[in-house]
């Protein structure tokens, strides 16, 4: 099966300091990675204003981290992150 580009957009709680932020960032690169996806490029949007509240919180941490990986995986890494009360919202689309 061939891999395909994707990229996903995290927008982590803004209370998060930075030792929280880079674990939860370690943990979707190691979902991805144990995915069969490899890691291509992570920026750092910085905190932002959200366009509407979500769970109470008016700002975010958006990072995005662009990859090569199966579809099959996209649906467990949404799913796992779906889950996790640090993440805010998660968006992952094929490039």
């Amino acid at each position: 099966m061939s891999n395909n580009n994707y990229e996903a957009m995290f927008v982590f709680k803004p209370t998060l300091n930075d030792d929280q932020t880079n674990s939860l960032l370690d943990n979707v690169r190691d979902l991805i990675a144990k995915n069969g996806g490899e890691i291509l490029d992570t920026q750092n949007f910085g905190r932002r204003k959200l366009a509407y509240d979500i769970m109470k919180h008016r700002e975010g941490l958006y990072y995005l981290i662009n990859f090569k990986g199966q579809s099959q995986s996209i649906v467990k890494i949404e799913k796992a992150y779906r889950l996790n009360d640090s993440v805010l919202r998660t968006m992952i689309i094929k490039r």
